[in-house]
């Protein structure tokens, strides 16, 4: 990964998004940041490598009625040379639940921004990362 690179992944749920983000590095040196977990923060990614299940992160913060995209965009520098995987929610059955359709929504929000601030945007399918974004 090239310096200060912001490394984007985003696929299915279970597709392979963690393992390629693991496979980017021989020594398999990296430190994971598993935003699934409540009790893990986005505000400590300075001590991490990759940052997982930033989708779980979004609905963690809605919840605590805090905005995520605005968290992100204050926070977007932390990001540097850091991998980013997040899950695509947004396809498929619209919810009834208005805070499922927020989450939704708001996750978009916050991949949108993302996408257009990493230099690098890979999308997991089935294991196979296509490239969408950088070199």
């Amino acid at each position: 990964m090239e310096e200060n690179a912001v490394h984007f992944i985003l696929g299915g749920r279970s597709q392979g998004k963690k393992e390629y983000a693991l496979s980017l590095k021989d020594d398999n040196s990296f430190k994971v940041l598993d935003l699934a977990e409540e009790d893990n923060s986005i505000y400590d990614c300075n001590d991490f490598d990759i940052i997982i299940n930033l989708h779980e992160w979004v609905k963690h913060t809605l919840k605590r009625k805090e905005e995520p995209l605005r968290i992100i965009k204050d926070m977007v520098l932390l990001f540097n040379e850091k991998i980013i995987t997040g899950d695509e929610i947004g396809c498929g059955i619209v919810p009834i639940d208005s805070f499922e359709r927020l989450w939704r929504d708001e996750t978009g929000r916050v991949y949108q921004f993302i996408c257009k601030n990493a230099d690098i945007v890979d999308r997991v399918f089935a294991g196979i990362p296509v490239r969408i974004k950088g070199k």
